[in-house]
This record gives C-alpha cells, sequence and structure tokens, in this order.
C-alpha cells in the first residue's frame, strides 16, 4: 500500500502536538491523517474510517492512551493493527501491561522525525528490530514459561551536546571554551536558528538560552521548543543579566529547569550542567529499556513456537509406533484397546499443539474459520473412553445419554479440531470439580443447533462464578493454569457457537451447555 493510501490516526490531548506529527506525517508522505484529543474522541474516529496505523499518547484526559489500546486490541477487526504509544516516562509494570495487551512500539519523548518515520515503517511493514545477542545464550537453557532474559547495557559512544543559545559573540565564546572538553557544543545567535536545530534529527541534550536577544526573546523560544515533540523535553538553563526573581519565575513557569545570572561561575556552571546531564543520561535510557522489553516479549514468543514445532517430531513418532502396534493381531484384546487409546491421545495432543497457534489467533481476531462437518457424538464417546481411563481412581460416573432416541451419529459444523479441544477442556474440567464418586452426565440434543449439556456433581464456589470464563480463572487447583474454561469459551465462539454455565446450589449441580451450528444454521445469538 502506497502511503498516500494509508489512513493514520493521531491522539494527543495537546492540540500543538497533533498538528506537529501530522504535518510530520505529511512531509513523510503520508496524506490520510485523523487526529482525536483522547481515547474516547479516537474510537468515535475509527468508527467512521478505516484506520491503519494508531500514533497516541500515554497520558490523556477522559481516556488514556492505554484504555484506548485495551479498546481497540478487544475489536477483532483491529486486533493487529500497528499501535505505536508515545509517552515521556510511564513506570515499567505501566510498560509490561502495554506489551501485554498488545502494543506495537513505544516512542519516548522527546523524538525526531528520523526516529518517527523508521518506527512508523517498521510498525506498518511489520518488521522488527534485530535481538540483542545477549538474550540468546540465556535463552537456550530455559523453558519457554520461564525465560529469563539479562538486559544488554546500552552504549551511547557521542558525546553529549549543548546548544548555546546568546546574541553575544563573546558570551558564547566563554561558555563553549567552559563546557567544549566535556561535550560537543552547538552554538546559536538567534532565537530562529536555535528552534532549527532543536527541531531537527540531531538536536542538542541540553539548551543555555539567554533570556534578551532581538527578534525572539529566550522566553518565546522555550515557548515553542514546548510545542514541538522533538524539542518539548529538551532540559533548557536561562543564562541571563536579568536577576529579579520575577524573571527567574518566568522562566520556570515557560519551562526552564535551571536558572544561572551572568557574569557567571564557571565551577557553578559546570556543576549544574553535570546534574542535568545525568537526567538527560536516565532519560535516554529509558527508550533503550523499553525497546528491551518489547524485544524481550517478541522472543518469548519466537522461542514458544520453537518448541511447540519441536515438539511435533517426538509426538509424530509415538503415533508412528502405535500404529505399528495396532497392526500386531497376536496381542491381546486389552492390550489392542490400551494401544488405540495411546493413539487416539497421541494424535489429539498433535492437534493441540496445532491448536495453540490457532488459540492465538482467534484472541488476536486473525482466525478464520473453515467449516466442516464435526461428528459431535462420536467425539465425545472417544473423550469419555480417555476420561474414564484419566480419572478412574475418582470412581467418577461418566454417562453419554442421547434426547433423541437412535441419534448416536449427530454431527455439527465447525472445526473438528476445535472442538476436541473445546469438550475436552470443559470435561476435564467437571470430572476434576466432581467429588469422588460423583457423576458426570453429557446429554446431546439435535434440534435448532447440536446442544451438548455437560451436567457434574457439585457447584462452582460463588467467589468465581462472575468470572467462571476469565483467563487464569481457577479454584483449588494446585496445578491449574486457568485456562480451560476461557479456552473454550473461546473456541466455541470461533466456531459461530455460544456456551454457558448454569449452578444450582441446592441440587449440587453444574451444568455446562455448549450450542453448535448444524448446516445453514446463522451463528448463535
Amino acid at each position: 500500500m502506497s502511503l498516500p493510501n494509508i489512513n493514520i490516526l493521531v491522539v494527543d490531548d495537546m492540540a500543538a502536538m497533533r498538528k506537529i506529527t501530522s504535518d510530520i506525517l505529511k512531509q513523510i508522505g503520508f496524506r490520510n491523517i485523523y487526529v482525536a484529543e483522547n481515547g474516547s474522541q479516537a474510537l468515535q474516529q475509527i468508527s467512521h474510517h478505516h484506520i491503519d496505523l494508531i500514533l497516541s499518547d500515554w497520558n490523556m484526559p477522559i481516556m488514556d492512551g492505554l484504555s484506548f489500546l485495551k479498546a481497540i486490541r478487544s475489536r477483532k477487526n483491529m486486533a493487529n493493527t500497528p499501535f505505536i504509544m508515545i509517552t515521556a516516562e510511564a513506570e515499567s509494570d505501566r510498560v509490561h501491561d502495554a506489551i501485554k495487551n498488545g502494543v506495537t512500539d513505544l516512542i519516548v519523548k522527546p523524538f525526531s522525525r528520523a526516529a518517527l518515520e523508521k518506527r512508523v515503517a517498521d510498525a506498518l511493514s511489520g518488521a522488527r528490530r534485530p535481538t540483542p545477542k545477549s538474550y540468546t545464550a540465556q535463552v537456550a537453557s530455559d523453558t519457554a514459561e520461564d525465560v529469563v532474559l539479562s538486559t544488554p547495557k546500552p552504549k551511547f559512544d557521542k558525546k553529549m551536546s549543548i546548544l548555546i543559545v546568546d546574541d553575544a559573540p563573546d558570551n558564547l565564546m566563554l561558555l563553549s571554551d567552559l563546557l567544549k572538553g566535556e561535550y560537543a557544543i552547538k552554538a546559536a545567535k538567534e532565537g530562529e536558528k536555535a528552534l532549527s536545530i532543536c527541531q531537527s534529527d540531531n538536536p542538542p541534550d541540553l539548551v543555555l538560552l539567554d533570556i534578551m536577544m532581538p527578534g525572539m526573546n529566550g522566553y518565546q523560544v522555550l515557548r515553542k521548543m514546548r510545542e514541538h515533540p522533538t524539542s518539548e523535553l529538551i532540559p533548557v538553563i536561562f543564562v541571563t543579566a536579568l536577576e529579579q526573581d520575577k524573571h527567574q519565575l518566568k522562566g520556570f513557569e515557560v519551562g526552564a529547569l535551571d536558572y544561572i545570572t551572568k557574569p557567571i561561575n564557571p565551577e557553578l556552571l559546570k556543576l549544574r550542567v553535570k546534574n542535568l546531564m545525568r537526567y538527560v543520561s536516565q532519560h535516554k535510557r529509558i527508550q533503550f529499556e523499553y525497546d528491551v522489553m518489547l524485544d524481550a516479549e517478541r522472543l518469548k514468543k519466537q522461542v514458544e513456537q520453537i518448541i511447540r514445532h519441536d515438539l511435533k517430531g517426538p509426538i509424530a513418532g509415538i503415533m508412528a509406533l502405535t500404529g505399528q502396534l495396532l497392526e500386531d493381531k497376536h496381542q491381546s484384546q486389552a492390550a489392542q484397546e490400551r494401544n488405540q487409546l495411546l493413539d487416539d491421545l497421541a494424535g489429539e495432543l498433535m492437534n493441540m499443539v496445532n491448536l495453540s497457534s490457532e488459540l492465538y489467533k482467534i484472541e488476536t481476531g486473525s482466525f478464520v474459520l473453515k467449516p466442516q462437518v464435526v461428528p459431535v457424538s462420536d467425539l465425545l464417546a472417544k473423550l469419555i473412553k480417555i476420561f474414564q481411563e484419566t480419572f478412574s481412581s475418582k470412581f467418577i460416573d461418566i454417562r453419554l445419554r442421547y434426547k433423541q432416541k437412535g441419534s448416536d451419529k449427530i454431527q455439527a459444523v465447525g472445526d473438528p479440531h476445535l472442538s476436541f479441544s473445546l469438550f475436552s477442556n470443559l470435561l476435564k474440567n467437571a470430572c476434576e470439580a466432581a467429588p469422588e464418586d460423583g457423576k458426570v452426565i453429557i446429554e446431546i440434543n439435535d434440534s435448532d443447533f447440536i446442544d451438548v449439556t455437560i451436567r457434574n456433581t457439585g457447584v462452582v464456589p460463588a467467589e468465581i462464578r462472575d468470572r467462571f470464563w476469565d483467563k487464569f480463572t481457577t479454584s483449588n487447583k494446585s496445578q491449574g493454569t486457568g485456562i480451560g474454561t476461557y479456552s473454550a469459551k473461546l473456541l466455541t465462539e470461533a466456531q459461530k457457537g455460544h456456551v454457558e454455565m448454569l449452578t444450582d446450589d441446592d441440587n449440587k449441580t453444574t451444568t455446562i451447555i455448549v450450542s453448535l451450528p448444524k448446516d445453514n444454521v446463522p451463528a448463535h445469538p
């Protein structure tokens, strides 16, 4: 897609920032740029326009950037829309929250046009920054669930830079001589030139700014700096002959961080500059740390994908071996049944490995259902045999019933692999929840939909009923992950079906009802 045809949404509560960011994007070559003051207004824009990329500030009134990101990712049609968060700073746990909710990139203010152009291009193309080499050795010895990523140290090879702005050549020379040994020095004699340097692709790290200058004075220069993303957060020290408190107060009001009066005390100047440069260095590390956190999350996902891929080899070997065992006609009936069960389990384990990638697609809204016949009755009969073996020590009575007589070949329309995992999770959950000598009754009803009712003795604890289908909800299971019921709901809805849970405290039972479509039946309301 060519740049003029790409739709970009810029979200920022400051009008000046919206305009300047939009202007930079237009200079890059984009034409269709929409703006909003906050996340709530941005959602309204999205309802009227197709958006290919979002640039959003973090701290905004009404709806901040993180809440806006979560709202975007909850929409299936925008689960993969590139979303770049722009921020001055944020605590690491908040950044982790943004990464967890699918932020594409994080840009720390101030940023240059070149930096914005590069990250926008990467976000649109799906490109990823190279992963630091120091990750790889650590990852090799860890599992996907327990990857511990060491953080490489940033390397800032260039000298920190200072822009000195003063209309008096003698003052420029004096300040330059005092600081040039430790810092890279830039100079400007008037405000317009200073602004062009501060808003360039190579802005200074610190500005020493005179107040009394012809044309644009120091206060005006600083106000203009604070209205541009490249110069918004560059620290400024006013260096001036004006000593009155009112001038110092005005300087701090417009955004100066320090104030030094002339004639200059060289040692005092150097100490104040050094202290501010510590702040600048720390701020520079923020972008590096955010990049490391994003790369760590991407690397972890890559490791998980590799592990899923590597699991397929051993499982395929088990399937080949069980296939050979099943061809042996001399084994006993009991051995034949166990080998068949082992073959079934290996086959479904392979399906579940494949399913893990499908579940990710469902969560991100990129899953596309390719409807097939689902042999519901056969599938449930197979699962019942598996769980009768698995939970034999609990002596649970697991039974399959049919609402209509002679209907033991009931079929739905969906995805067989998704359906296997769906019913496997729900039956496993029912057997775990049922007490010893309890019951798990499965009933199939062929009506407008294929309705599967799973009823077990035992009730869902009251404190988790409202979030029964939420991710990571579990109760009284030392090894529980809390994703069984969550994935079951997603897998049902991905097949255009519906699932609900009912608890009967009087009879001490829990009932799950799964409804899957039949041929030419619309999705469940």
